[in-house]
């Protein structure tokens, strides 16, 4: 679901990437994924804060977010769903 531009704040940078919530969503096709790390690099890297976020906040976003742990720690998958699930209990 796209935030209406009409809901939009001013000021913000909003980076929207398609993904079903379905366990047969491939991340790695069509470059989602990296699509996905390399923004969250960019902004990281200029100084800036991000939200990463799905519908539900359990399985679309977490997955990008291990993933992006992994690949900058270089962290195993273990550790990014721990870390992770410190902050949110939920995620799986």
């Amino acid at each position: 679901m796209a935030i209406p531009e009409s809901a939009k704040i001013p000021n913000i940078h909003y980076k929207f990437i398609f993904m079903m919530d379905m366990l047969s969503q491939d991340l790695l096709g069509n470059n989602l994924l990296d699509d996905a790390l390399k923004y969250i690099d960019k902004v990281l890297s200029s100084g800036g804060s991000i939200l990463v976020h799905c519908e539900v906040g359990v399985s679309r976003s977490i997955a990008i977010v291990a993933a992006y742990l992994m690949r900058k720690h270089e962290w195993n998958p273990s550790k990014a769903i721990l870390f992770i699930q410190n902050s949110r209990p939920i995620a799986w």
